[in-house]
């Protein structure tokens, strides 16, 4: 009975163990996380205003604001990368910063314009992701 009993308690204590352990590996990834998934989450919008041909201020221009305020928050959440990277990767913030003002630009002006500016912030978050994922 005492086996079993012992045998249990290492079971627990070795499992609770290896929890922390987990945690404390994966610890600081959530916010880096969560910004792609922000990011994500809003291009989707945009691009389903766009399939539907609902391009007015008022349904992008909430997407495309929160698109720049978490744009912003990418080199703060992901640097220092190290290996001398950090400055590829700036210049990688700095063009999805510079596309994500041509959406903001282009609100307004019809779909199809906000199209071509989407577009071109997809083409620099595949860049980014090209090289650094």
């Amino acid at each position: 009975m005492r086996v079993i009993i012992a045998l249990v308690v290492g079971l627990l204590a070795g499992s609770l163990g290896g929890i922390k352990v987990y945690q404390s590996l994966s610890a600081g990834k959530e916010v880096p996380h969560a910004v792609m998934w922000m990011m994500g989450y809003h291009m989707g919008e945009l691009g389903d205003a766009i399939k539907g041909d609902q391009c007015s201020p008022a349904m992008v221009s909430a997407h495309i604001d929160t698109l720049a305020r978490v744009a912003a928050d990418i080199e703060p959440v992901f640097l220092p990368i190290g290996d001398d990277l950090d400055a590829l990767f700036v210049d990688h913030a700095d063009a999805l910063q510079a596309s994500i003002e041509s959406m903001r630009s282009a609100t307004g002006t019809g779909c199809e314009a906000l199209a071509a500016a989407r577009k071109t912030a997809s083409e620099a978050c595949k860049g980014c992701h090209r090289d650094f994922r």
